[in-house]
């Protein structure tokens, strides 16, 4: 397809950092955007389209005329600089968006304009000359007077007059030869606006009428795009304020109608961004409140192309929790967006491609969702299933360890409360991985003990005498909470038998008594060690002692002896040696 084949669509932009209207516009060689004086009567503050603020003006100016020059400085000229009608002023500010020192001043005076004006047009010609168009002098005085600065020999010169004066209308140069100015107002008294189109020769230096536009405006924000065509937006008509987007195509000297901006809008800026759309930013709506809003064409440097999505919804929500997903897709114009099917209260905003959603409790399970992407060039939809899980759950809290054993831990938390059911926690093993060994590491989470229905849970199978990190995490139709804050817990051991002693001896046998293992875990059985001659030889281990005596027979006379005896658990575990 051709360049520009199809209407115009239009999309919100970034938002100003203030609201302004009535202010002057140039795009810097970088491509930067910015925005000088005008409405409220007190901005200062230089705007940069899409960026942070800049250095500010020294003084207030209330529509301007700006100049951009390749050097990167900007020439703000003329403005009224308060609310009075006589407070226009015909100064040249040269002007520096980086700030600098007291001793390096990148904001001054340089040679005044020949007249006193404000909301003026102006326009910059292929070798760099400013033009400052008509405008409204002091007391509200219309002006037909023109005149062109030399930014580098520093003088402005009186060119060829307006054939009539008008002020609060716009400019645009076509890249060649020709300055066109739009509409306006002719009479400050009446205040009507005119749809004459007036076009400057600079090398002829001379005025020309061209078709008029098909609706009066004035105050309109005046864009060149791509394709060469003028568009002639927003402004006033019959004294109230407009969205329509009146399109002069120079070649041919006609006029169409595009796409009207979705609000109406006056005194606006305007401007082509670096992607080649036209960009119309603040201006005041019928309630002459200055807006901080900017609306952005699509590409018309590109040819039409339909739409392509890319993005992937995540699959999973959980009841009465916010659920989102921003939806990109490719194309020229931009695609809006539009749910051809969806649960009940889901949204998309038809231009970010934003879904919103919150699920209730009734749209637990599956949710189909179907979204079309949509521009002239053609369409194309995402279509996917959405699994609604129960509403997100807050982790355990209060664990604590209730009982422990040589193998086992017994913890208890309190209860997570939910509303779609049923509820289980599970219990996890924390430990700390290091790999490789000296890295930073990272926590391991081994599930011990699952699919608990009440919030008590016992651990088993643990190793006597060591230490454990657990923590709780409860689960619900498929929600998981995070896990608990973690509890400690050492495992008992086995105490051995205390006070081990000889009872009776004769030439082959003793007889041992011991004290019972304090606890406090039981011990079921005791087993007795015995070592003859300095431990050269093992004679006895005697298993599965019941009581806490012993009486040993058959020993050589005269041999030498040592004794010891420790304790069994009912699991196995066996406590360290008492020796006699």
């Amino acid at each position: 397809m051709g360049l520009n084949a199809a209407p115009l669509t239009w999309f919100p932009g970034p938002a100003l950092n203030e609201a302004r209207s009535g202010m002057a516009v140039a795009v810097a060689p970088g491509g930067n955007i910015s925005l000088f004086g005008g409405y409220p009567t007190s901005s200062v503050h230089v705007l940069v389209y899409g960026g942070n603020n800049v250095q500010p003006l020294p003084s207030t100016r209330v529509a301007p005329g700006a100049l951009a020059v390749n050097s990167g400085l900007f020439f703000i000229f003329g403005g009224r600089q308060s609310g009075s009608a006589s407070s226009v002023t015909r100064s040249v500010l040269s002007y520096n968006p980086v700030s600098s020192g007291t001793d390096d001043p990148n904001v001054f005076t340089v040679t005044p304009m020949n007249s006193a004006r404000y909301d003026m047009a102006y326009a910059a010609d292929a070798s760099g000359y400013g033009y400052a168009i008509g405008g409204l002098g002091n007391n509200n005085a219309v002006l037909a007077l023109v005149e062109r600065y030399d930014p580098v020999a520093d003088v402005w010169t009186n060119v060829a007059s307006l054939p009539e004066g008008r002020y609060h209308f716009a400019a645009d140069f076509d890249g060649a030869n020709t300055i066109y100015t739009f509409g306006g107002r002719t009479n400050a008294t009446v205040g009507t606006e005119t749809s004459t189109v007036l076009t400057y020769n600079v090398s002829g230096k001379a005025w020309s009428s061209m078709a008029p536009m098909p609706v009066a405006t004035a105050g309109s924000a005046v864009i060149r795009g791509a394709d060469g065509k003028i568009h002639v937006i927003g402004g006033t008509s019959g004294g109230v304020v407009t969205n329509l987007v009146q399109v002069y195509d120079p070649s041919q000297d006609n006029w169409t109608a595009a796409t009207p901006l979705p609000a109406a809008v006056s005194s606006a800026g305007g401007a082509v961004d670096l992607l080649g759309r036209l960009v119309v930013f603040g201006g005041a709506d019928g309630n002459n409140a200055d807006l901080v809003t900017s609306w952005v064409s699509q590409q018309l440097n590109l040819p039409d192309a339909a739409p392509v999505i890319s993005s992937h919804a995540s699959l999973t929500a959980n009841c009465f929790a916010p659920y989102t997903y921003n939806v990109i897709a490719t194309g020229n114009p931009q695609p809006t967006f539009t749910l051809l099917a969806s649960p009940a209260g889901m949204q998309i905003d038809p231009y970010s491609g934003l879904l919103t959603w919150t699920p209730d409790a009734s749209q637990f399970g599956t949710n189909l969702v179907t979204i079309q992407a949509n521009n002239y060039a053609g369409s194309t939809n995402q279509t996917f299933a959405i699994n609604t899980l129960g509403p997100p759950l807050t982790a355990p809290v209060n664990v604590i360890v209730t009982e422990t054993t040589a193998n086992s831990a017994t913890l208890s938390w309190d209860p997570v409360p939910y509303v779609i059911g049923p509820l289980t926690y599970r219990v996890y093993h924390k430990t700390f991985l290091h790999n490789p060994r000296g890295s930073g590491g990272t926590w391991i989470y081994g599930l011990v003990a699952g699919n608990l229905t009440s919030n008590t849970g016992t651990v088993g199978g643990l190793t006597a005498g060591k230490s454990y990190t657990f923590v709780v995490q409860a689960n619900a139709a498929g929600a998981t909470s995070g896990y608990s804050a973690g509890v400690g817990v050492t495992t008992l051991i086995p105490q051995p038998p205390t006070n081990l002693r000889l009872t009776a001896l004769t030439s082959t046998s003793i007889t041992l008594a011991w004290d019972a293992s304090p606890g406090p875990v039981p011990i079921v059985s005791y087993e007795v060690w015995g070592w003859i001659n300095n431990g050269v030889t093992v004679t006895h281990d005697i298993t599965g002692i019941s009581n806490t005596t012993l009486t040993i027979s058959g020993l050589l006379p005269g041999s030498s002896h040592a004794w010891g005896v420790r304790g069994h658990d009912a699991a196995g575990n066996v406590s360290g040696f008492d020796y006699g």
